[in-house]
């Protein structure tokens, strides 16, 4: 993470407050909608200290078919404050988009590329953290061609991004024919996958072409990248009928590709649409995706990229995924949110979107982190001893409170669900019998009141 990037919440900026839109019931939000981030595929996610960030992707309604989700709207959950807020930045955002790709390079989030309902895109937008904001960036010079399922990630004020899916490059776009590949298969008449390893310079604003050495990787979409130290490491991904398992490394000292990399232990299966992120210093995670036998997968994975090391943690986690995001927070939370639960390739299903944050921790909880969450839990006895605490602790607890006061919800939902580590009951974030138990109440004080009313 940036070291410039402030301890406060951004939650906690004027500018972030200014642009929250909180349920408009006064009484309590009956709408769901109004409270928790939807269940949505091909959306971006980043994680700033211990806030997670979503935008975009899509979802599909009954009757509708597939739906964008809004494009004005910005998702933020901490997994501590055991809740969502909604905003609304200022500024002209992206166009509707699934697949994009998102970096940070403080203080602005960029989308890039993607897709859009006219086609793929190589737009770039980014979000102002400061002063919550969008904007446009118009590059200097030629652009990649466009495309969606790419990677990113950033060296210094350099995003780069590597393969995707998307149209043929023309004239105007860069493209290195002796090195960079595009393949399509005989049925796709516009369309193919590229091994295009571009980076994007976010101070003069233009596009380059990378130089490498050693054998690049297939041309691939769908895939995972993730950057350790001065390294990046790239997994799976599609290359036209085949879904791969083959991992890679690009040193980032002097741009030389690795080649396959033989691991020790068993290997995952090959896939793509899954997640792959890093965890602690040496370990990453890899969870979900798609194969080649028209499988959801929900199996969990650990690289340890020291000793070049599978792990499987969980071959079968019940929380089959694809399509879907992975951040992990400054406290050591992988926190994976929305994807699809079904088959996103048959056309005869409904495709189900999960609106979960599944959590994968490594290590027990913090002493510290405990005690906050048993103040919380036990608030209605010590809350008149608050101003005995410790500022941070008492700041902690103000902030748990104006959260929950904010949302005043009627509805209640899990939010969080941990599927490997320590259970998150050991933290005050409401779980799925505590949810249910809180709505029957709901119910039943709503009834007496009804009854009551009728009465006089």
């Amino acid at each position: 993470m940036n070291k410039n990037i402030s301890m406060r919440p951004l939650s906690t900026f004027p500018s972030w407050i200014e642009c929250r839109k909180l349920p408009e019931d006064a009484e309590g939000s009956a709408n769901p909608d109004e409270s928790y981030c939807s269940g949505r595929v091909g959306h971006v996610a980043v994680s700033i200290m211990d806030e997670l960030l979503v935008w975009g992707g899509y979802f599909q309604e009954r009757g509708w078919g597939s739906v964008y989700c809004s494009k004005s709207e910005v998702w933020n959950y901490s997994l501590d404050m055991d809740c969502w807020f909604r905003y609304f930045p200022h500024g002209t955002g992206p166009h509707h988009t699934s697949g994009a790709c998102s970096a940070v390079v403080w203080p602005y989030w960029y989308i890039l590329c993607g897709h859009l309902s006219r086609g793929h895109t190589n737009h770039i937008f980014r979000l102002n953290l400061l002063t919550c904001t969008f904007e446009t960036v118009v590059p200097n010079g030629n652009m990649i061609c466009p495309r969606d399922k790419t990677v990113s990630w950033v060296l210094d004020s350099r995003i780069f991004v590597f393969g995707g899916y998307g149209g043929a490059p023309l004239m105007c776009h860069l493209w290195n024919r002796e090195t960079d590949v595009y393949a399509r298969e005989s049925w796709e008449d516009d369309r193919g996958w590229n091994n295009q390893l571009a980076s994007f310079d976010t101070v003069t604003q233009e596009w380059k072409l990378v130089e490498t050495q050693g054998p690049r990787p297939l041309a691939r979409a769908a895939h995972t990248a993730v950057r350790v130290d001065m390294a990046v490491y790239i997994f799976g991904g599609r290359n036209m009928g085949q879904r791969m398992g083959d991992l890679h490394k690009l040193d980032l000292q002097d741009f030389t590709w690795s080649g396959e990399l033989c691991c020790q232990g068993p290997k995952p299966e090959g896939r793509s649409w899954h997640i792959m992120a890093r965890i602690n210093k040496q370990n990453l995670i890899l969870m979900g995706g798609y194969n080649d036998f028209d499988q959801i997968l929900d199996d969990l994975w650990m690289l340890n990229v020291e000793s070049l090391s599978w792990s499987l943690l969980d071959q079968h986690t019940c929380r089959p995924r694809l399509w879907h995001t992975a951040c992990t927070n400054s406290m050591g939370d992988l926190l994976i949110f929305g994807g699809c639960i079904n088959n996103i390739l048959d056309s005869t299903i409904r495709m189900e979107t999960s609106d979960h944050v599944l959590a994968v921790r490594l290590e027990p909880y913090s002493l510290e982190r405990l005690c906050l969450h048993e103040l919380w839990k036990n608030r209605y006895v010590n809350w008149s001893s608050w101003a005995c605490l410790s500022q941070n602790f008492r700041k902690w607890l103000e902030q748990r409170q104006q959260s929950s006061s904010d949302l005043n919800r009627r509805i209640y939902r899990c939010q969080a669900i941990a599927i490997y580590g320590p259970n998150l009951r050991h933290l005050s974030v409401l779980q799925p019998e505590q949810a249910d138990f809180i709505n029957m109440n709901i119910l039943e004080l709503e009834r007496v009141r009804s009854s009551r009313h009728r009465v006089h």
